[in-house]
Parts: C-alpha cells; structure tokens; sequence
C-alpha cells in the first residue's frame, strides 16, 4: 500500500475523532463514521477493507442506536418467572453493525473457509455451551445481551484472520491501532489534569460516575478512564497495546517505521497507563515488559534506536513518581481496610468464594451469561453484595459461573492450541516483531484477567489481537 494512502489515512482517522469528540447524539455520531468509511472506499477502492479498518478504528466507542431497540417476541419462557411474553431489548453499536454485515457478506459469498484453524471446533464448543447456557437463565433478555458480546467478540476474531493475510491491509491496521492509541492516550491525560471528564457521547463511565473515577482509598485522586466504562477497562487495554508498540521501536525489522507516529503512541499509552492508577495493570506491565525485552536480547532481537525518546519516558516517570509511590503507598490501606473504606483484597477474595459457591451450584451450565450480579444478590453468604456489587475479578471464574466448567473448559484449550500453533509456526522475518508484541500483550491479558472484571470490549479486543495473531 502506498506511502501517501497510509499518510492520508491517518489525517482522515485524526479527523474523524475530532468529530466524533463534539458528537452528543446519534445525528452526528453516526454520520462522522458514514463519512469516514467513504473516505476510506474513496483511498482504498474496496469497500470491505474500508469497513474493516472503520470498526478498528472506533474499537472502544460502544455509544450506538442507544433510542433504538430491537425488539424480538419469544413464545417460549425458559425458566423465566415472568408471566408476559418476553422481549429482547438491546442498543446497536457501530461495531456490532460493521462487524455482523461483515461477516455475514462473507459466508453469503462463501469466499475461502475461515473456520479450518487448529483449535477453532473448541471455539464452536465453547459458543455452544454459552447457547446451552441461555436455557439456565433467569433473566433471558439480560442474558442474550451479554452472550452477543461474546458472539461479536468472534465476528471481530475471524474478521481479522480473514483481512490481514493481506499484509499491506495489516500495516494499516496497526498504523489505525497506534492512531486510536494516540487519541486514547491524550483524552486521559486530558481527564487527569482537570480532574473531570472531558466530552460526553464518547465517555460511557459518565453513566457511572458522573464526576469522573476516583481511587476511593484518596478521594482527590482522579482516575483516568478515556472513552471507556471503567479505569482498569482502559488500563488493560493498554497491557495489550503497549507490547505492540513497543515491538515496533525496540525490535529489529519493524513493520511500520514512522518515527513520529511510533513515539506519539508509546508517550501517550505509557500516560493513559499511568493515569489509569491501577497497581494491578502497573505490575502486570512491568513483568510482561521485563520478560518481552529480556526475551528480544537474548534473541538478539533488540535494537536500541529511539534514545531521545526513552529519555523523554524516564523523565516523565521521575516527574510523575510523587504520584505513583502516593497510589502504591494507599495499597496497605486497601488491601485490608472493612468494607467502608472500600478494601480491594477483602472484596475480591468474597466475590471469589461467591463465584465458587455459584460454580459448585450450577457446575456444568453455569447461572446463564450476565447473571453473575443477580446470583450473588440471591447468596450472598459473604455479604459482598452488600457494598461491593461487580462481577467477580477474575476471567475464568466469570466464564465457569455464567457460562459452566465445560464452557471454560473448551475457551482454554481454544487459546492454548491457538498459541500453540503461533509458537511452532515460523514466522516470516517482516512479522516477527508484530507477533512478539501481540503475544506479549496477550499473555498481559491472560495474566490480568486473573484479577479485573471481565469487560466486553477488553475480551473482544483479545478476540481482535488473537485473530490478528493467527492471521500471521
């Protein structure tokens, strides 16, 4: 792909987010997206790859149709104590739209199989269950809701695997990333500063705190979140990001090699990460980042290029340490404070033996996806529910509770085989980088997801670097 089509592509991504940031309402957000991806049709000639690279680049705006709803009569009840006929309500969001006519264009077309990988049946295997699992819920609606998430999530995996075997559409969409990188990056510094959200159709968390986060055990303290629903949501979507764009400033033969570009979006990420104050994702990233450059040196990968620009980091850190040393020094506090004082340690271990209550009561289909909430309110043996009402924090006792053991089981075995097959799959000398970069994001998330709540857009954004992985 052309130098100048990459260029003007990136001004055109600039440019749709500052539409997007003065967007209050359907009439403007969904023309802005409408206008970019006829930009993009106009550059590239292929509307498919126009769309593609439109959906990566509003990967965290989940803002849709929200006074729009679908509405789907069923006949049937499940175990649902509701006497009426039930019906499905749920928004529609730029992705899920992009994503499902995608993908629905290209099995009605029957271009080349996408789902021959290694690994894939226990993908279909898991799907199956979470459809299994629907027969076990006790609020239907809410369930379908959060089991399309989970669909769309693989809509983005196997759009991915199909699109970026053509290598030049892949450094697009890493340039797309790294530009989403930007903006993410700038819209948290943005909150930090003034201690207050900035914009409103972009910043779901406004729903939830409307005066912005804030690490409750220091009430000045303001958390950073940019557009997404919760600090340690953006926080984790930098532990994916940054190993990647790391790969393309540390590591020998680079895929993209725009100097400006590459610094703006490590600068940025390491500032949305910072702001985020999430001691969990801090510590995730320097053990991934310690192993990945470890591992680049004895590989004699490592190529140590932007010196200007680990200066200008190492800088930035000594200025922001008051700050960090302040949230880590609060850690005591939180790990063991009573509940009024919001301990961290205290409320995950009872969600943990709550979910582990729920998985011993419905160990093969699980309580239905998205019901987690509601099966504690009902238990609530340890009382967690009482001032600390999430989802359990940790990824693998979400997915057993709602979804069953054999669910997890098969998501396990899915991953395992998919990085199995990356790891004895020689990889081509311009890939190396990329695909050192997205497994050590991945394993980022593996690794954090022990501890965070599982969020829909951090999984889906999982599903898109696993199939831009395997698309390697």
């Amino acid at each position: 792909m052309k130098e100048n089509i990459s260029r003007k592509i990136l001004i055109g991504q600039l440019v749709l987010y500052g539409l997007l940031y003065f967007s209050f309402n359907n009439k403007t957000f969904f023309p802005a997206i409408g206008l970019f991806s006829l930009y993009l049709f106009y550059l590239l000639e292929n509307w498919k790859k126009a769309l593609w690279l439109t959906l990566v680049a509003v990967f965290p705006f989940s803002w849709g149709l929200r006074t729009s709803k679908v509405v789907i009569p069923f006949p049937f009840y499940f175990r649902s104590p509701r006497q009426d006929i039930l019906f499905l309500h749920f928004s529609i969001s730029a992705r899920f739209l992009i994503s499902f006519f995608l993908l629905a264009v290209l099995i009605l077309k029957r271009k080349k199989p996408v789902l021959l990988k290694k690994g894939d049946l226990f993908l279909m295997t898991f799907l199956f269950f979470g459809i299994l699992s629907l027969f076990n819920s006790s609020y239907l609606e809410l369930s379908l809701i959060s089991f399309s998430s989970i669909v769309q999530a693989v809509f983005v995996y196997y759009l991915a695997r199909y699109f970026l075997e053509d290598k030049k559409l892949l450094a697009i969409t890493i340039q797309t990333l790294f530009v989403l990188a930007i903006f993410e990056g700038f819209f948290a510094a943005g909150q930090f500063l003034l201690k207050r959200p900035l914009g409103r159709i972009l910043e779901e968390g406004l729903m939830l705190a409307p005066l912005g986060k804030v690490a409750t055990e220091n009430i000045f303290q303001s958390r950073s979140m940019g557009t997404f629903t919760d600090p340690n949501t953006m926080a984790i979507f930098w532990l994916m990001l940054v190993p990647l764009i790391l790969s393309q400033i540390v590591c020998k033969n680079p895929l993209l090699k725009r100097r400006r570009l590459l610094s703006l979006a490590l600068l940025f990420s390491l500032a949305g990460l910072t702001f985020a104050f999430s001691r969990a994702a801090w510590a995730t990233f320097f053990i991934i980042t310690a192993v990945f450059l470890f591992y680049l040196v004895k590989k004699k990968l490592f190529s140590f290029k932007y010196k200007s620009l680990f200066w200008v980091v190492i800088a930035v850190f000594l200025i922001a340490s008051p700050l960090l040393m302040q949230r880590l020094l609060s850690l005591k506090l939180s790990l063991w404070a009573d509940y009024g004082e919001h301990s961290a340690l205290r409320s995950r271990l009872d969600l943990a033996k709550e979910a582990v209550y729920i998985i011993n009561q419905h160990p093969f289909l699980g309580t239905g996806p998205g019901i987690f909430l509601s099966a504690i309110m009902i238990n609530n043996f340890t009382g967690v529910a009482n001032h600390f009402l999430y989802s359990v924090h940790n990824l693998y006792f979400l997915l057993a509770s709602e979804l069953g053991l054999p669910a997890l089981g098969c998501f396990l075995i899915f991953v395992a085989l998919a990085l199995k097959e990356v790891f004895l799959k020689k990889a081509k000398k311009e890939s190396q980088c990329i695909r050192l970069g997205i497994l050590a994001g991945i394993f980022a998330y593996l690794l954090s997801a022990m501890v965070y709540t599982a969020d829909r857009i951090n999984f889906e954004f999982f599903f898109l670097m696993l199939g831009i992985l395997r698309s390697l």
